[in-house]
């Protein structure tokens, strides 16, 4: 909004609360109302437009101000040119001096000192004459002056409306002033995170860094800074207005997926996730900015450990996710200062992301206590979470504006299904049994005539059957619609059974459905977690892998139920039984690749070499009569990587390739006569950031 009164700015801000009346740097002082510069008290002589510009690099403070918007805002009816804005920035820095005001060149200028505001109330001679439009620095500067509206009044509804448009856009933070958000993306045509940063209401964002990786940014109280997650496993800060990044410390743990960094009230100190000394497990740290001196919050309690920290708007109170196994986790609450943390959430809600809101009273999560993702509500203090309808579902890492009602988040779609494929490629892929949701983890019965699966058909996860064509459909388990967590599934050796782990909320426990009745019976249960079981060729034991010692190892137990016997020492997952019964084949968490051992005991040796993490390729290798059949990359370096279904033979020690099949594949099973491939597939996904407005 401009005004043809050219001796003065008409701004207004949403970030000025209560609104602003007054700017001190240093010994300064500048009076909004009364538009005066003083100096310990004293009058200093400063022109009418030098004025009006000294306002706008103030109020874009460690912003840069293009030349040409200084030029719009400060003589918003005349055309002038550039001579006009230096010969105010001489002005400015006779009266200042040379300390403040940055020459940026070839773009503009920038307002660098701290700055103290002052509200109305108490600025000398109050006036309401005077207000402030935003003037965007760093975004205006490409999308000309933007009028962006205050708040509406108290009474209106929460709307929801698209905050970006694109795809692979992903962890939103607000700027201080709750009017730009920044967010990693991965553009079309590139392969890496970069962070971008977006103004409110209008036009394109602007890219911010430029080298290398960048997620999980964290805007600065103050608003000069970014804090984010870069290769490789480095914290980095980096000017909100561009610039050459500081590398600030290292951890073991990326944290890509969720929310990792987080500023203290003051923005002296950074909390993030690294892991524990003593354990291994991933714990909650702290930063000093300045220093670089960290000190340890919290200890994990587990391998996933402590993860998204977030401090409270005061300062006292520290927020994290706790995850004991796959299956329980929750926000937990902890005094900055020490002290044993308190759970806050469900277990069944699943909380994965969360933020506090700016009066520090309440939290909001991303929750899934009825099998959908969205956004909900709990008091800091305790008591019943209440569901956000204004935010929809695929909702994931909410985000809320310090000022301005404003909530942001991720929306997150996808879509998976299941294929099949001849090996000898003979045909080409075709899908069985679609569906709008994720499908996932088929598995051939042993005669090769019915495929198990999980599905989300049904709204929560379940363990389906169907024909061996996708025919024939029906849910196994129930355990998904009581709230709890269904896993992948194994056959029994003759076909009547299935095995999966899974359990009611907050529970990973290994279970027996039978595929012609209903009902599930438990036969190995311990408050670890126990998962990805299998039969023993014979029928009479079941393999699983649990974390009961303190690190995954291969388990046995009795198909009737009993006292599981531990089988590896040297760690151990996701075991197959070979067809002669001598062998167990599985992954190894501790070092990489399948490996082998006796099922009489013995030796625990590596076999097959796989540099991927073991529960990323838990699901995408398997036994056949001739070998391990497993799913790999066949040249990591070429731009178009080239997947392929790969076998191994463990007496000759050679490698041959099967088929080439698609990028994007979650779970692979081998027909038992070693013709067809069933596989999922990740078919469409989606991340853009949505924003709710009026979020109170």
């Amino acid at each position: 909004m401009r005004q043809d009164n050219s001796e003065s700015i008409v701004r207004r801000s949403v970030s000025d609360s209560p609104r602003v009346g007054a700017y001190g740097f240093g010994p300064f002082r500048l009076e909004l109302a009364k538009r005066t510069l003083e100096r310990d008290g004293s009058q200093v002589i400063l022109p009418s437009r030098a004025f009006d510009a000294l306002t706008v690099l103030i109020e874009n403070r460690g912003q840069v101000v293009e030349k040409d918007v200084l030029m719009r805002l400060v003589w918003p009816t005349t055309n002038v040119e550039e001579n006009n804005v230096a010969q105010c920035m001489v002005a400015i820095r006779r009266a200042l001096g040379d300390h403040y005001v940055a020459t940026v060149a070839g773009r503009g200028y920038s307002f660098t000192a701290p700055v103290r505001t002052f509200p109305e109330e108490t600025a000398k001679g109050h006036s309401a004459r005077y207000r402030s439009i935003f003037a965007g620095g760093l975004l205006v500067a490409l999308m000309g002056a933007i009028v962006w509206q205050a708040p509406t009044p108290s009474g209106d509804k929460p709307r929801f409306v698209p905050l970006t448009g694109s795809n692979n856009e992903a962890r939103p933070s607000f700027s201080p002033d709750g009017l730009r958000v920044v967010y990693d993306w991965i553009p079309d045509g590139e392969r890496r995170r970069s962070l971008y940063i977006k103004l409110l209401g209008a036009g394109d964002a602007v890219r911010l860094t430029r080298s290398g990786f960048a997620a999980n940014p964290a805007w600065s109280p103050d608003g000069r800074y970014i804090a984010y997650m870069g290769e490789p496993r480095v914290i980095y800060l980096v000017p909100s207005v561009g610039g050459a990044e500081r590398r600030l410390t290292s951890t073991q743990l990326m944290g890509v997926g969720g929310r990792q960094i987080s500023w203290s009230p003051d923005g002296k100190r950074l909390a993030f996730v690294d892991r524990d000394a003593e354990t291994g497990w991933p714990s909650i740290f702290d930063l000093s900015v300045e220093s670089g001196e960290r000190r340890q919050l919290t200890r994990g309690v587990g391998e996933y450990g402590d993860l998204s920290p977030a401090v409270s708007p005061d300062g006292k109170t520290l927020a994290f996710i706790r995850v004991s196994s796959l299956a329980v986790y929750a926000i937990y609450l902890a005094p900055v200062a020490g002290g044993e943390p308190r759970r806050l959430t469900r277990f069944e809600e699943r909380a994965n992301g969360f933020a506090w809101t700016p009066d520090g009273r309440d939290i909001v999560f991303s929750g899934n206590p009825d099998g959908f993702r969205s956004l909900w509500r709990v008091s800091a203090a305790g008591g019943i979470s209440r569901r956000i309808p204004a935010a929809g579902y695929d909702a994931f890492g909410p985000v809320v504006a310090p000022v301005g009602n404003r909530l942001a988040f991720t929306q997150r779609k996808g879509r998976s299904n299941l294929w099949q494929i001849q090996l000898n490629g003979s045909s080409l892929p075709r899908q069985i049994a679609a569906t709008t949701g994720v499908q996932t983890n088929p598995q051939f019965s042993p005669d090769g005539r019915r495929l198990s699966f999980c599905s989300t058909r049904s709204g929560r996860f379940e363990n389906w059957i169907s024909d061996a064509d996708g025919r024939n459909l029906r849910q196994v388990t129930s355990l998904g619609a009581q709230g709890g967590i269904v896993g992948k599934a194994r056959w029994s050796p003759e076909g009547s059974e299935i095995a999966f782990a899974g359990g009611p909320a907050g529970t990973t426990d290994i279970w027996i459905a039978d595929v012609d009745r209903s009902g599930e019976r438990r036969i190995a249960s311990h408050p670890a977690e126990d998962v990805l079981p299998s039969y023993s060729r014979d029928g009479r034991w079941v393999y699983f892998a649990s974390n009961r010692t303190g690190e995954f190892q291969i388990w046995k137990v009795a198909r009737s139920g009993g006292e599981a016997v531990q089988v590896t020492r040297d760690g151990g997952a996701g075991a197959i039984e070979d067809a002669a019964g001598q062998h167990i084949y599985y992954l190894n968490p501790r070092k990489a690749g399948i490996w082998r051992m006796s099922t009489a005991g013995g030796p625990e040796a590596p076999v097959v070499d796989i540099k991927l993490e073991w529960r990323e390729y838990s699901h995408l290798w398997t036994l056949a009569d001739d070998g391990v059949l497993y799913y790999c990359v066949r040249d990591s370096s070429s731009q178009e990587r080239s997947w392929e279904l790969t076998r191994f033979d463990p007496a000759t020690r050679q490698r041959k390739t099967v088929l080439r099949l698609p990028n994007g594949l979650t779970a692979l099973t081998i027909s038992p006569d070693g013709d067809t491939c069933a596989y999922s597939r990740q078919e469409t996904e989606s991340e853009s950031i949505m924003l709710v407005e009026n979020f109170r």
